[in-house]
């Protein structure tokens, strides 16, 4: 993609965040959009179909953002202590980011994504585990069970935290 395309979508996401921020996306108005990223709608249109459109892209663009943060997403099998900590210290830096993008799905939409995008990656490094009922219980665990605990203990020191959710999916793991 050329530089002037690439400067273009950095404005579209950066007025899309900025009045997503204050606004749920039903209420969001292309004009709006496009006077706040100092672009006409034409520009707008041949880059997305609709303002849905571009909150999709945003939010698997985060979903790739979240799984290519990570030292590595193997570790969640491989070594779970060290991987959930990293996975869920990934999560509560993307939170503002997650809430934002994802506030007007179903709560379960996120962790969805996550946990499919997650899937993908580990079994492309544990193809023998792409069937395996308990590497996939203990990938929903690890997706579900962080994210919701993140939310719901976001009053809670984060190494706490962390170091408590990393010590369950180690036991997990040892079952």
């Amino acid at each position: 993609m050329d530089l002037r395309k690439q400067r273009t979508k950095i404005f579209i996401h950066n007025a899309f965040m900025e009045i997503r921020s204050h606004k749920p996306i039903h209420k969001i108005t292309v004009q709006e959009l496009c006077e706040k990223a100092l672009i006409h709608k034409a520009t707008f249109y041949n880059h997305y179909h609709d303002i849905y459109a571009l909150n999709d892209e945003l939010k698997n663009e985060l979903i790739t953002e979240i799984i290519d943060s990570a030292s590595s997403v193997d570790k969640l099998i491989s070594s779970p202590k060290e991987g959930t900590a990293e996975f869920t210290e990934i999560i509560i830096a993307k939170l503002p980011q997650i809430k934002l993008l994802f506030a007007d799905d179903r709560e379960s939409d996120f962790t969805k994504k996550l946990e499919n995008a997650l899937e993908n990656t580990t079994t492309q490094s544990f193809p023998h585990r792409k069937d395996s009922l308990k590497a996939n219980i203990v990938r929903s665990v690890i997706t579900q069970g962080c994210f919701y605990a993140v939310v719901k203990y976001q009053d809670v020191e984060q190494k706490l935290l962390i170091k408590i959710l990393s010590d369950i999916c180690e036991a997990i793991l040892s079952i």
